[in-house]
């Protein structure tokens, strides 16, 4: 084989394979899957709730409806509800747990509004009206 018929050989096989390239990227290929979607993107999320888990799936956090008021609730390791904010029509409550899951801080704009402080027994002991 000469220097001539290897060139030709070698262009040959490379217009093949971009040929083969192109051809199968055209018919075998679906959509492509890519992060930012141009116009074809959900502008909203719409669910009951949503559930933060850690990388073991122990639940970390619910942002969600609960009972028929929307709710922010964070978890330590634990399972205790840490911090558990709810916006409910008569007003929103923020509750601030301490040691063994007891109330340490609550702020309450509901039924009888008031920033309550809690000692370790979990007794009022200081409340602004």
């Amino acid at each position: 084989m000469n220097r001539k018929q290897y060139s030709q050989i070698v262009i040959l096989a490379l217009i093949a394979g971009l040929v083969g390239g192109v051809v199968s990227n055209q018919f075998l290929m679906g959509e492509p899957y890519l992060a930012e979607k141009n116009g074809l993107q959900e502008k909203v999320i719409r669910a009951e709730r949503f559930e933060l888990v850690d990388n073991n799936g122990t639940l970390r956090g619910i942002l969600g409806i609960i009972g028929y008021d929307p709710s922010l609730m964070l978890v330590d390791k634990d399972g205790c509800f840490r911090c558990v904010l709810t916006a409910a029509p008569d007003g929103a409550s923020l509750f601030l747990r301490g040691k063994d899951c007891k109330d340490q801080i609550t702020l309450s704009g509901r039924i009888d509004p008031a920033l309550r402080f809690y000692d370790e027994k979990g007794n009022v002991v200081w409340k602004a009206p």
